[in-house]
């Protein structure tokens, strides 16, 4: 079977005659799309900072944030849990429960290939009901917390902190909000 060709002159050049006057619209339109963005940029970088300020603020406020110095010594004992939630292009957020969150939880964990940061396909019944129980802003009873720790590229693994922690209960959840 022969593939087609995609329309070229006949001199060979990949785009025709008639698409050469085109060329500086595009270039054009390209560098002020550039420039757009690069002007948006830290407006929206200066909001996120903002509004991740404010939620932790709020979550102070309501008694529900821990600092890591005084959850550290609980971690290295294997007390609570560790709910690390995190999604595409957003920050990690890691909280913490007194209680066994796996104990506790009337279905098994969303296995790791279940997850999806991106949000494309259905999210599993755990991390719907680890988001209600723990992690929501008005109903939640996990503390949110700052670790210290420069986190890889990509997605955080569960090893990441068992590592760190290996007495520890670590539970993977996905950004719901």
């Amino acid at each position: 079977m022969r593939i087609p060709r995609l329309h070229r002159a006949k001199n060979n050049s990949p785009i025709a005659w008639w698409e050469w006057p085109l060329l500086p619209v595009l270039a054009v339109s390209m560098l002020a799309a550039a420039c757009v963005s690069l002007l948006l940029l830290p407006p929206l970088v200066a909001m996120h900072w903002w509004l991740e300020r404010r939620f932790l603020k709020s979550l102070c406020s309501q008694r529900r944030f821990v600092p890591w110095t005084e959850l550290e010594p609980r971690l290295i004992a294997g007390e609570g849990t560790l709910l690390v939630e995190q999604a595409q292009k957003m920050d990690v957020r890691v909280w913490w429960v007194q209680e066994d969150v796996l104990r506790v939880a009337p279905m098994p964990p969303a296995a790791p290939n279940e997850l999806d940061y991106n949000s494309i396909k259905e999210t599993p019944a755990f991390v719907y009901w680890c988001f209600k129980e723990y992690i929501n802003f008005d109903t939640g009873k996990a503390s949110l917390t700052v670790p210290p720790f420069k986190y890889p590229r990509g997605f955080v693994e569960q090893r990441f902190f068992n590592d760190r922690f290996p007495r520890l209960s670590v539970v993977m959840t996905v950004r719901l909000d």
